[in-house]
């Protein structure tokens, strides 16, 4: 499997051999929750690589905006810090931003594009990473909180529906384990996999546990702190009010 073809698998059918696999899987549910169902007419991906989403939704248009065509496959090649998206106004049905925020310096231009671009009661889906180690160096700028996004993205006329975090404080040692294990550069390929597999098997049944215990102290003062005190990444989805 080529590098193109291993990027766009372990963002749409993530595996418990990958070390991402709880991280990616968690964002996937929250897409298809809104957009699974859904036909849409024109799909916006911003920042898409090689749009690994086009293979899951269904649409009409699935225009991809980029900075590089070395790592994209983009109909669209821009500054997304800086330059305005050559598309109409309330032009997209969805707007899509995963995994790029963080490698933008100027993020809140590119939600002002977003906003723009997308129709009126459209949706914008959004996925960053939070706890996570740098990477696509010397562009990592930011790690962001559901604390920004309530704040910035009504400033820009978008209205949040859902915020996700991937992680329980339960599992997220475990996830640690696995981020670190992906990073050591001597320890073989051939046995990652299989290590994966069983954290990724623990991480499961820790996280029904961390369900059914929020469910048991739904009341709690300090039940949000499950999951919002030790989060890996943050997903949400978005909409343009009428």
């Amino acid at each position: 499997m080529g590098e193109k073809e291993h990027s766009i698998r372990v963002r749409t059918q993530p595996r418990l051999t990958d070390f991402s696999y709880i991280l990616t899987k968690r964002n996937l549910q929250l897409l298809q929750k809104y957009c699974l169902r859904k036909k849409f007419y024109r799909i916006v991906d911003l920042g898409c690589g090689y749009k690994p989403f086009q293979k899951i939704l269904e649409w009409e248009e699935y225009i991809g905006v980029d900075v590089s065509p070395e790592t994209s496959d983009a109909d669209y090649f821009i500054d997304l810090n800086t330059n305005p998206i050559p598309l109409e106004k309330e032009c997209a049905d969805l707007v899509i931003l995963s995994e790029v925020l963080e490698h933008l310096y100027r993020p809140l231009h590119a939600l002002q594009e977003a906003a723009r671009i997308c129709k009126k009661e459209g949706l914008v889906f959004i996925t960053t990473p939070f706890i996570f180690p740098e990477h696509g160096s010397p562009y990592d700028f930011y790690r962001y909180t559901a604390n920004f996004y309530q704040k910035s993205l009504p400033e820009v006329g978008l209205k949040i529906l859902e915020i996700q975090y991937s992680t329980s404080i339960f599992s997220a040692p475990l996830i640690s384990f696995n981020l670190v294990l992906e990073l050591l550069p001597f320890f073989p390929r051939i046995l990652k996999a299989p290590l994966f597999f069983l954290t990724n098997s623990v991480i499961l049944a820790v996280e029904v546990a961390a369900k059914l215990i929020a469910i048991l102290l739904k009341k709690h003062p300090k039940i949000n702190k499950i999951y919002s005190t030790f989060p890996f990444s943050i997903a949400l989805v978005a909409t343009k009010p009428k």
